[in-house]
């Protein structure tokens, strides 16, 4: 078979050396904004979901995305930050977390009214709040998410988007439209909480904003659900115009059972490359499914048969 190519992701994850390098002189390491970025790295794993990293000088890579969170982003300069801007205006959805922008990569301080997200939502960071406990509940799409936070809050003024989360000095979690596109504000720092105790609840609240920004899978595991340290992770692409899914399983997974979007596949069959077995294709509402046995070696290679 020909190399296969994976499909192009539209959820992007930003990676800001110079984060990194205000993390070390802060705290004489980058620990912190290594988590961050892990955190929401994992979320999205663990939900198949396809995802690129997108450094902080290469934001070409923003194009045809559809959504790009920014873990623990301290530096933005004010360049970076037009391009964010006209990402957003022009349909995509960025996720902050708290103090987003509030240093540039001179070292320099910004007050909130200053940075770049007061001026794209029209509503500004209240100002740090210690932590009273190391939870948030945020509800989204119609379901209420319970979040882990770390480090301290800083609460968004009231005005203008939805609060998704509430604190007492101001939401912690506002979703604010912003041209074609949104921003959604985090007031705290969830993906590093999320790195250092994982929770379904963050998992859940990282696939409630990746759809409502407009993606849609293409390939689903509907059974197994994830475990705590197991899971059923996809990945899929084109090989010489066909398409073809990878699939791994956990130990102790028997089997499992997919989704396909409509028209992914235009037969009725697929074949399993690794162990050589044929398996039939269901009609669903959604598109098409399958069961699918684990092989022994515990990877499955799935093309049209």
């Amino acid at each position: 078979m020909p190399h296969p190519w994976p499909a192009r992701p539209e959820v992007g994850v930003l990676f800001s050396p110079q984060t990194y390098y205000h993390n070390w002189a802060i705290e004489g390491n980058a620990d912190r904004a290594r988590k961050a970025l892990e955190g929401y790295a994992r979320a999205l794993v663990r939900s198949s979901i396809p995802y690129a990293l997108v450094e902080e000088c290469h934001l070409e890579a923003l194009e045809g995305m559809k959504i790009l969170f920014l873990p623990r982003t301290l530096v933005v300069d004010d360049e970076t930050a037009e391009a964010f801007e006209r990402f957003v205006r022009a349909g995509g959805t960025l996720v902050t977390e708290s103090e987003c922008g509030a240093f540039g990569s001179d070292g320099l301080y910004r007050y909130p009214a200053d940075r770049f997200t007061a001026r794209l939502a029209g509503i500004r960071e209240v100002g740090r709040r210690t932590l009273e406990r190391d939870t948030i509940r945020a509800r989204v799409r119609g379901r209420t998410r319970s979040l882990g936070v770390t480090q301290w809050l800083t609460p968004w003024t009231k005005g203008s988007g939805k609060v998704l989360a509430r604190g007492k000095d101001g939401g912690l979690v506002v979703d604010v439209p912003v041209g074609k596109g949104r921003v959604v504000l985090c007031g705290g720092y969830l993906g590093e909480a999320y790195r250092q105790q994982p929770t379904a609840g963050f998992e859940a609240f990282i696939r409630d904003l990746v759809h409502g920004a407009g993606w849609e899978p293409q390939v689903e595991v509907l059974s197994p659900r994830p475990a705590r340290n197991a899971f059923v992770y996809t990945k899929h692409g084109e090989a010489d115009g066909r398409k073809v899914v990878f699939v791994f399983f956990p130990a102790g997974c028997s089997r499992a059972r997919l989704r396909f979007a409509r028209d992914f596949f235009r037969g009725r069959r697929l074949r399993d490359l690794i162990s050589g077995k044929s398996l039939a294709l269901t009609a669903a509402a959604k598109g098409s499914q399958c069961t699918l046995p684990a092989p022994a070696w515990r990877f499955s290679v799935l093309v049209e048969a």
